[in-house]
């Protein structure tokens, strides 16, 4: 009767234990918390432990999770059998030396546990797990099963969830118009993903019409959750003037508050507007690489993308001093991630030999990698790197040819030969050349000894009057003057041909 008391004691204590330690939780008091729920736990309070194994106000610490998750499930927290199967499923804490492995297997197992006490968490991620192909064959018909089965209860990331199905058609129809009333019923009830699920929807027009407007409106929702992927997609809006009018400003605004939050994509574009000089009074910004390489630097964690645009501003000196070698490095990183434009861009380092040693071999590999990744851009760079490797090739080669004397000496023949006959031909050449002059003089005299004979015939049909008989000698004077000149200046001259 006694230990039964004391039993009812402990268990009165660390529910008053658990019940403070909740209140000092909520008003965010999480060492004072953390007091109140190991006292609890130490009554065996399996709420207290689960809360413990969660680990607020606490660093984390994947073990001491496990630990406690397992003391709450020894007394059936279906809470903490779900929250193991998480640790299993993902497998925390691994890189670090602690925590669990990936288990697929065992994460089912503890999902299921918690299921068939109701636990709507537990049902979602088995839904996961089927729609996913995590440890277990795919099997869009068994996902809906269990997504369902959590949505009776319920929960909200499950009404998303079915919603996604209907979107793909994952073992159901596919239904637009269906995905987007599971969109909704989501969104309403503050489902985060579901707003930017439901955003998208209404910016692609796809089972209504094309609204930016309402896209926008539901960016906003998830935006005023404090979400960074929401607040690039308003940015978006702005930069394209999808559903209001263009603002650049606007646009920096929330790629800035994006980037800030560690957004990639935001940090990346947000570079890029600086670099180009978008957003000021007069557009010109180009000053600030800084504020761009900057920008740049951050995306480049997560994104190949910034990595490369990283390496065009040491190659050209924007915001940062000049420096091949550190461009050379960050278009490495890049391409070794996929980037196919870094790819192209390592590659011509390798062909001009910028930042590191030229390397033909090398470059073709780079560009030929960039092709293969759909840059267009890299098959004139291919051709490029052909023609140099063949011109590298094509060395002056002396040819020495040795033959037989009897070969030789008909050779020289033969060579005196071709230049006999050559210097015969430009003989009769130049003899063509003479007769055709010849020929011109003959035709020349000839037509000017007909001139000649006309005159004599003209001269003979009139009788000459008496003044001139009687200056004969006279006109014969006249006439030697007259005929004097004109033999001399066209002498009649013959050829022998």
């Amino acid at each position: 009767m006694k230990q039964r008391k004391m039993e009812f004691f402990d268990k009165t204590a660390a529910n008053d234990w658990f019940e403070e330690g909740v209140k000092r939780y909520k008003s965010k008091h999480y060492n004072a918390a953390l007091c109140n729920f190991l006292q609890a736990a130490k009554g065996s309070h399996a709420e207290a432990q689960y809360f413990l194994g969660n680990g607020y106000g606490v660093a984390i610490n994947y073990d001491a999770a496990l630990s406690w998750y397992l003391k709450a499930t020894e007394q059936g927290n279906a809470d903490a059998q779900n929250n193991i199967g998480v640790l299993y499923k993902n497998g925390y804490g691994v890189e670090n030396g602690y925590g669990v492995d990936v288990n697929y297997d065992e994460a089912l197992s503890w999902y299921l546990k918690a299921a068939e006490q109701g636990n709507s968490d537990a049902q979602a991620n088995i839904g996961y797990l089927y729609n996913e192909e995590y440890g277990v064959k795919v099997n869009y018909s068994e996902a809906p099963t269990w997504y369902l089965k959590a949505e009776k209860q319920g929960n909200v990331g499950t009404q998303n969830c079915s919603g996604i199905l209907y979107y793909y058609g994952n073992g159901v129809l596919q239904d637009f118009s269906t995905a987007r009333k599971w969109f909704i019923k989501a969104a309403e009830k503050g489902s985060v993903e579901a707003q930017l699920d439901l955003g998208m929807l209404y910016k692609r027009g796809e089972g209504t019409g094309r609204d930016f407007f309402e896209s926008m409106r539901w960016f906003q929702k998830a935006a005023s959750s404090d979400n960074n992927e929401a607040m690039h997609k308003i940015a978006v809006h702005f930069y394209y003037d999808q559903g209001t009018a263009k603002d650049y400003k606007e646009a920096i605004n929330w790629f800035t508050k994006a980037a800030k939050k560690g957004y990639a994509s935001a940090q990346k574009v947000f570079g890029h507007m600086y670099q180009e000089g978008y957003g000021s009074p007069n557009l010109v910004l180009r000053e600030t690489y800084d504020v761009s390489i900057c920008s740049y630097r951050l995306a480049a964690e997560s994104d190949d993308t910034s990595k490369n645009n990283i390496g065009h501003c040491y190659r050209h000196g924007n915001g940062v001093e000049l420096d091949l070698d550190k461009a050379f490095e960050w278009y490495r990183l890049a391409a070794e991630g996929g980037n196919k434009e870094s790819q192209m861009n390592l590659g011509t380092m390798y062909l001009d030999g910028y930042g590191t040693e030229a390397n033909l071999d090398a470059a073709l590999e780079w560009f030929e990698k960039s092709l293969e990744n759909g840059y267009e851009l890299a098959r004139v760079y291919i051709d490029r790197v052909k023609t140099r490797k063949l011109k590298s090739k094509l060395l002056p080669v002396e040819i020495v040819v040795e033959a037989e004397p009897e070969v030789e000496t008909k050779l020289t023949k033969l060579t005196e030969l071709e230049r006999e006959a050559k210097e015969a031909k430009e003989q009769i050449t130049t003899l063509l050349a003479k007769l055709a002059m010849k020929d011109s003089e003959i035709e020349n005299f000839t037509k000017t000894a007909k001139i000649y004979a006309n005159e004599d015939v003209q001269q003979a049909t009139h009788a000459p009057s008496t003044e001139i008989a009687k200056a004969g000698l006279v006109q014969r004077k006249e006439d030697e003057e007259f005929q004097n000149p004109r033999c001399c200046d066209e002498p009649r001259m013959f050829f022998e041909v």
